[in-house]
Protein backbone atom coordinates (compact mmCIF):
# COMPACT_ATOMS: atom_id res chain seq x y z
CA UNK A 1 0.00 0.00 0.00
CA UNK A 2 1.05 3.42 -0.86
CA UNK A 3 2.02 5.56 2.17
CA UNK A 4 2.20 9.59 2.00
CA UNK A 5 3.78 11.21 4.81
CA UNK A 6 4.36 14.65 5.50
CA UNK A 7 7.75 15.97 7.29
CA UNK A 8 8.57 19.46 8.22
CA UNK A 9 11.46 21.37 8.69
CA UNK A 10 12.33 25.04 9.88
CA UNK A 11 14.54 26.72 7.26
CA UNK A 12 16.71 29.64 8.11
CA UNK A 13 17.03 31.74 4.50
CA UNK A 14 19.30 34.28 4.08
CA UNK A 15 18.35 37.93 4.35
CA UNK A 16 18.37 38.05 0.39
CA UNK A 17 16.54 34.56 0.08
CA UNK A 18 13.97 35.86 2.38
CA UNK A 19 13.32 39.10 0.41
CA UNK A 20 13.30 36.86 -3.07
CA UNK A 21 10.28 34.50 -1.51
CA UNK A 22 8.75 37.72 -0.37
CA UNK A 23 8.81 38.81 -4.04
CA UNK A 24 7.63 35.40 -5.13
CA UNK A 25 4.79 35.73 -2.91
CA UNK A 26 3.36 38.82 -4.28
CA UNK A 27 3.68 37.71 -7.68
CA UNK A 28 2.18 34.40 -6.79
CA UNK A 29 -1.02 36.27 -5.31
CA UNK A 30 -1.23 38.35 -8.45
CA UNK A 31 -1.59 35.34 -10.04
CA UNK A 32 -3.80 33.60 -8.59
CA UNK A 33 -6.23 36.60 -8.36
CA UNK A 34 -5.53 37.38 -12.22
CA UNK A 35 -6.23 33.34 -12.83
CA UNK A 36 -9.26 34.02 -10.70
CA UNK A 37 -10.53 36.69 -12.24
CA UNK A 38 -10.52 35.12 -15.66
CA UNK A 39 -12.28 31.84 -14.23
CA UNK A 40 -15.28 34.52 -13.32
CA UNK A 41 -15.92 35.80 -16.16
CA UNK A 42 -16.10 32.59 -17.85
CA UNK A 43 -19.35 32.16 -15.27
CA UNK A 44 -20.51 35.51 -15.79
CA UNK A 45 -20.96 34.74 -19.66
CA UNK A 46 -22.42 31.21 -18.73
CA UNK A 47 -19.38 29.74 -20.58
CA UNK A 48 -17.16 26.73 -19.57
CA UNK A 49 -14.74 27.26 -16.79
CA UNK A 50 -10.85 27.57 -18.02
CA UNK A 51 -8.64 23.82 -16.95
CA UNK A 52 -5.97 24.02 -15.22
CA UNK A 53 -3.79 23.22 -18.07
CA UNK A 54 -5.32 26.33 -20.31
CA UNK A 55 -4.40 28.95 -17.73
CA UNK A 56 -0.87 27.30 -17.41
CA UNK A 57 -0.75 27.11 -21.42
CA UNK A 58 -0.67 31.22 -21.24
CA UNK A 59 2.11 31.34 -18.51
CA UNK A 60 4.81 31.72 -21.03
CA UNK A 61 3.08 34.65 -22.28
CA UNK A 62 2.71 36.37 -18.98
CA UNK A 63 5.83 35.71 -17.84
CA UNK A 64 7.80 37.32 -21.12
CA UNK A 65 5.25 40.55 -20.58
CA UNK A 66 5.82 40.82 -17.08
CA UNK A 67 9.57 40.40 -15.24
CA UNK A 68 8.72 40.04 -11.55
CA UNK A 69 6.68 37.09 -12.71
CA UNK A 70 9.53 35.35 -14.85
CA UNK A 71 11.67 35.50 -11.46
CA UNK A 72 9.18 33.31 -9.80
CA UNK A 73 10.12 29.11 -10.70
CA UNK A 74 7.83 28.06 -13.98
CA UNK A 75 6.65 24.73 -11.80
CA UNK A 76 5.93 26.95 -9.06
CA UNK A 77 3.78 29.09 -10.87
CA UNK A 78 1.89 26.10 -12.59
CA UNK A 79 1.59 24.52 -9.45
CA UNK A 80 -0.77 27.62 -7.74
CA UNK A 81 -2.72 27.35 -11.06
CA UNK A 82 -3.69 23.29 -10.09
CA UNK A 83 -4.30 24.49 -6.96
CA UNK A 84 -6.65 27.11 -8.01
CA UNK A 85 -8.16 24.62 -10.54
CA UNK A 86 -8.94 22.12 -7.45
CA UNK A 87 -10.31 24.63 -5.33
CA UNK A 88 -13.02 25.50 -7.87
CA UNK A 89 -13.29 22.16 -8.57
CA UNK A 90 -14.12 21.55 -5.16
CA UNK A 91 -16.55 24.37 -5.22
CA UNK A 92 -18.11 23.17 -8.34
CA UNK A 93 -18.97 19.58 -6.20
CA UNK A 94 -20.58 21.67 -3.49
CA UNK A 95 -17.60 20.02 -1.35
CA UNK A 96 -16.27 23.62 -0.54
CA UNK A 97 -17.11 27.68 -1.41
CA UNK A 98 -16.02 29.37 -4.03
CA UNK A 99 -12.16 30.36 -3.84
CA UNK A 100 -11.54 34.17 -2.87
CA UNK A 101 -8.98 36.14 -3.79
CA UNK A 102 -5.70 36.23 -1.82
CA UNK A 103 -5.24 39.41 0.23
CA UNK A 104 -1.47 40.46 1.57
CA UNK A 105 -1.42 40.36 4.78
CA UNK A 106 -4.56 37.61 5.59
CA UNK A 107 -4.09 34.90 3.54
CA UNK A 108 -0.94 32.72 3.22
CA UNK A 109 0.62 31.74 -0.12
CA UNK A 110 2.49 28.57 -0.86
CA UNK A 111 5.49 28.53 -2.48
CA UNK A 112 5.36 24.73 -4.09
CA UNK A 113 7.91 22.99 -6.63
CA UNK A 114 5.63 20.02 -7.35
CA UNK A 115 8.20 18.02 -9.12
CA UNK A 116 11.15 15.26 -6.98
CA UNK A 117 13.98 17.00 -9.84
CA UNK A 118 13.26 20.45 -8.90
CA UNK A 119 14.82 20.45 -5.70
CA UNK A 120 17.02 18.35 -3.52
CA UNK A 121 17.57 18.01 -0.01
CA UNK A 122 21.12 18.14 1.66
CA UNK A 123 22.69 17.63 4.63
CA UNK A 124 22.68 21.43 5.62
CA UNK A 125 18.83 21.93 4.21
CA UNK A 126 17.18 21.96 0.97
CA UNK A 127 18.08 23.30 -2.81
CA UNK A 128 15.16 25.21 -3.93
CA UNK A 129 15.24 26.43 -7.28
CA UNK A 130 16.78 29.84 -8.33
CA UNK A 131 16.97 30.20 -4.13
CA UNK A 132 20.03 28.17 -3.91
CA UNK A 133 20.68 26.20 -0.66
CA UNK A 134 18.46 27.23 1.95
CA UNK A 135 20.00 26.44 5.87
CA UNK A 136 17.30 24.26 7.65
CA UNK A 137 17.03 21.96 10.70
CA UNK A 138 16.37 18.46 10.02
CA UNK A 139 15.22 17.18 13.01
CA UNK A 140 14.20 13.73 12.06
CA UNK A 141 15.37 11.75 8.76
CA UNK A 142 12.31 12.20 5.83
CA UNK A 143 11.77 8.46 5.34
CA UNK A 144 10.82 8.06 1.35
CA UNK A 145 11.22 9.65 -1.85
CA UNK A 146 10.26 13.26 -1.56
CA UNK A 147 7.94 14.01 -4.31
CA UNK A 148 7.66 18.12 -3.88
CA UNK A 149 8.92 20.61 -1.54
CA UNK A 150 6.49 23.31 0.30
CA UNK A 151 8.32 27.20 2.00
CA UNK A 152 5.17 28.45 4.05
CA UNK A 153 7.06 32.29 5.13
CA UNK A 154 4.69 32.36 9.33
CA UNK A 155 7.55 35.52 9.60
CA UNK A 156 4.36 37.13 8.46
CA UNK A 157 2.38 36.98 11.91
CA UNK A 158 6.27 37.67 13.64
CA UNK A 159 7.00 40.93 11.49
CA UNK A 160 3.29 42.59 11.83
CA UNK A 161 2.20 41.58 15.09
CA UNK A 162 4.30 42.25 18.40
CA UNK A 163 2.13 40.09 20.21
CA UNK A 164 0.66 37.22 19.01
CA UNK A 165 -2.21 35.21 21.29
CA UNK A 166 -2.95 31.82 20.68
CA UNK A 167 -5.39 28.93 22.49
CA UNK A 168 -3.09 27.19 25.23
CA UNK A 169 -5.20 23.33 23.50
CA UNK A 170 -4.33 19.93 24.55
CA UNK A 171 -3.01 19.00 21.79
CA UNK A 172 -1.92 15.32 22.90
CA UNK A 173 -5.00 14.55 23.99
CA UNK A 174 -6.90 15.74 21.03
CA UNK A 175 -5.20 13.90 18.49
CA UNK A 176 -6.59 10.48 19.93
CA UNK A 177 -10.00 11.56 18.95
CA UNK A 178 -11.98 11.52 16.36
CA UNK A 179 -10.49 14.63 14.43
CA UNK A 180 -6.67 12.89 14.91
CA UNK A 181 -5.61 12.98 11.54
CA UNK A 182 -7.23 16.77 10.52
CA UNK A 183 -5.26 18.28 13.32
CA UNK A 184 -2.02 16.56 12.60
CA UNK A 185 -2.84 18.20 8.45
CA UNK A 186 -3.04 22.00 10.22
CA UNK A 187 0.31 21.11 12.37
CA UNK A 188 -0.71 23.80 15.43
CA UNK A 189 1.99 22.59 17.92
CA UNK A 190 4.09 23.32 14.81
CA UNK A 191 3.24 26.46 13.53
CA UNK A 192 2.94 27.90 17.26
CA UNK A 193 6.77 26.44 17.72
CA UNK A 194 7.58 28.48 14.77
CA UNK A 195 5.55 31.47 15.70
CA UNK A 196 7.24 31.65 18.98
CA UNK A 197 11.30 31.75 17.49
CA UNK A 198 10.33 34.19 14.64
CA UNK A 199 8.72 36.69 17.60
CA UNK A 200 11.85 36.09 19.65
CA UNK A 201 14.15 37.09 16.95
CA UNK A 202 11.61 40.13 15.99
CA UNK A 203 11.37 41.39 19.68
CA UNK A 204 8.08 40.25 20.28
CA UNK A 205 6.26 37.52 21.95
CA UNK A 206 3.65 34.75 22.10
CA UNK A 207 1.01 34.43 24.41
CA UNK A 208 -1.12 30.97 25.13
CA UNK A 209 -4.56 31.66 26.83
CA UNK A 210 -7.29 29.48 28.07
CA UNK A 211 -9.06 27.87 25.52
CA UNK A 212 -12.24 27.08 27.14
CA UNK A 213 -15.56 28.11 26.27
CA UNK A 214 -14.02 30.09 24.05
CA UNK A 215 -16.13 29.49 20.95
CA UNK A 216 -19.62 29.93 23.35
CA UNK A 217 -18.61 33.58 25.05
CA UNK A 218 -19.93 36.44 23.67
CA UNK A 219 -17.54 39.48 24.12
CA UNK A 220 -19.90 42.00 24.38
CA UNK A 221 -21.86 40.77 27.27
CA UNK A 222 -19.83 37.84 29.22
CA UNK A 223 -22.66 35.11 28.62
CA UNK A 224 -21.47 31.89 27.84
CA UNK A 225 -24.00 30.11 25.85
CA UNK A 226 -23.57 26.38 23.78
CA UNK A 227 -26.75 28.03 22.14
CA UNK A 228 -25.33 30.82 20.81
CA UNK A 229 -22.85 29.23 18.59
CA UNK A 230 -24.47 27.68 14.83
CA UNK A 231 -22.19 26.55 12.75
CA UNK A 232 -19.61 29.46 11.51
CA UNK A 233 -22.34 31.98 13.18
CA UNK A 234 -22.16 33.51 16.19
CA UNK A 235 -25.87 34.97 18.13
CA UNK A 236 -25.35 35.83 21.47
CA UNK A 237 -28.53 34.86 22.99
CA UNK A 238 -28.68 37.05 25.70
CA UNK A 239 -27.49 40.38 23.96
CA UNK A 240 -28.17 39.33 20.05
CA UNK A 241 -24.31 40.34 19.28
CA UNK A 242 -23.45 38.35 16.09
CA UNK A 243 -20.25 38.00 14.32
CA UNK A 244 -18.29 35.08 12.59
CA UNK A 245 -17.73 32.36 14.97
CA UNK A 246 -13.51 32.35 14.56
CA UNK A 247 -13.62 35.86 15.13
CA UNK A 248 -15.79 36.09 17.71
CA UNK A 249 -13.54 33.84 19.26
CA UNK A 250 -10.79 35.25 18.56
CA UNK A 251 -11.81 38.74 20.37
CA UNK A 252 -11.99 36.31 23.53
CA UNK A 253 -8.88 34.84 23.54
CA UNK A 254 -7.34 38.59 23.23
CA UNK A 255 -10.06 40.24 26.05
CA UNK A 256 -8.92 36.68 28.04
CA UNK A 257 -5.08 37.60 27.61
CA UNK A 258 -6.12 41.79 28.10
CA UNK A 259 -7.64 40.90 31.73
CA UNK A 260 -10.67 42.11 30.56
CA UNK A 261 -14.40 42.46 32.78
CA UNK A 262 -17.10 40.32 32.21
CA UNK A 263 -19.16 43.05 30.00
CA UNK A 264 -15.82 42.81 27.63
CA UNK A 265 -15.79 39.72 27.07
CA UNK A 266 -13.24 39.37 29.82
CA UNK A 267 -12.39 36.87 31.99
CA UNK A 268 -8.19 36.78 33.42
CA UNK A 269 -6.21 34.58 31.69
CA UNK A 270 -6.30 31.66 34.50
CA UNK A 271 -9.97 32.24 35.77
CA UNK A 272 -12.52 29.80 34.40
CA UNK A 273 -16.27 31.30 33.03
CA UNK A 274 -19.25 30.92 34.75
CA UNK A 275 -22.20 29.72 33.02
CA UNK A 276 -25.45 31.78 32.90
CA UNK A 277 -27.79 30.79 35.61
CA UNK A 278 -30.89 28.87 34.52
CA UNK A 279 -33.68 30.63 35.48
CA UNK A 280 -37.55 28.68 35.35
CA UNK A 281 -40.52 30.85 35.18
CA UNK A 282 -43.86 29.23 34.89
CA UNK A 283 -46.93 30.24 33.34
CA UNK A 284 -49.21 33.04 35.00
CA UNK A 285 -46.40 33.84 38.14
CA UNK A 286 -45.51 37.69 37.89
CA UNK A 287 -41.84 38.58 37.17
CA UNK A 288 -41.81 39.84 40.96
CA UNK A 289 -42.51 36.35 41.71
CA UNK A 290 -40.30 34.82 39.10
CA UNK A 291 -36.91 36.52 40.22
CA UNK A 292 -38.18 35.84 43.78
CA UNK A 293 -37.60 32.58 42.87
CA UNK A 294 -33.96 32.94 42.16
CA UNK A 295 -33.09 35.00 45.82
CA UNK A 296 -32.01 33.37 48.49
CA UNK A 297 -34.69 33.31 51.41
CA UNK A 298 -32.24 34.43 53.66
CA UNK A 299 -31.09 37.23 51.54
CA UNK A 300 -34.72 38.65 51.47
CA UNK A 301 -35.90 42.01 52.58
CA UNK A 302 -38.50 41.94 54.82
Amino acid sequence: MLARRGFRYRIYPTPEQAARLRQWEGALRVLWNLAHEQRLAYLRRHAKLPSAFDQINKLTGLRAAVPWMADVPRNVSAQLLVDLDSAWQRCVSRLGHRPRWKKKGRDVISITEPHPKGFRLTEAGVVFPKLGEVRAVRHRPCVGVPKRCTIVLSHRYAKSHGTVVVENLNVKGMVRGSLGRQIHSAGWSSFCSMLRYKLAATGGTLVEVQAHYSSQTCPACGVVDAASRFGEVFCCVACGHRAHADLNAAQVLLSRRNGGDAGRGGYGEVSRPVKRQLRVARRGHSTEHRLGLLKSPGLQSG
